[in-house]
Parts: structure tokens; C-alpha cells; sequence
């Protein structure tokens, strides 16, 4: 990986829309550039995924949670052997 594919690599996760001419724009190079890297980086892992962001407002999705979960090992290892005695 060289300092065009990182500059690359930047301007995506920047704003992913981004065209390919404006890319290769970015990047110095010609047109066809960004394409055979890009399709370069995909396949050595560089690129997991392109993906979007999504304006939850928008699709009604206004409530957003986390949970966390703790088990305690010893606990959960005596729960495990009741259950399987009783059975």
C-alpha cells in the first residue's frame, strides 16, 4: 500500500458517494485509476465493505438502546449444573 492508495482509502470515508473522476482527482491519477485500485484493495482486505449511514429520524426509528450483559462464571456454572440435574 502506498500514499495514493491511503489518500484513496480517505476520501471514501469521507463521503462514499464520491464519483470515480473526483477520486482519481483526489488521488492524482487518471480516470481508470481508482477503479484497478480500489478493486485491488477490495481483494487483499483493505475494503471490508461500502456501506450507509442512514437517518434513523427519518425511517421512524427514533429509539435506540444498548444493553449490557455481565455473567459471573461461577454463577453461571452452578445455574447450568441445577438445570441439567433437575432434567
Amino acid at each position: 500500500m502506498d500514499t495514493t492508495d491511503r489518500r484513496l482509502l480517505q476520501v471514501p470515508q469521507e463521503n462514499a458517494e464520491e464519483n470515480r473522476e473526483a477520486l482519481a482527482r483526489e488521488a492524482g491519477l487518471s480516470t481508470a485509476g481508482p477503479h484497478k485500485r480500489i478493486a485491488r484493495l477490495k481483494q487483499q482486505g483493505y475494503i471490508r465493505r461500502v456501506s450507509a449511514v442512514l437517518e434513523r429520524s427519518k425511517l421512524g426509528l427514533d429509539l435506540q438502546g444498548f444493553l449490557m450483559v455481565n455473567f459471573r462464571s461461577s454463577l453461571l456454572l452452578q445455574r447450568s449444573k441445577s438445570c441439567h440435574t433437575e432434567a
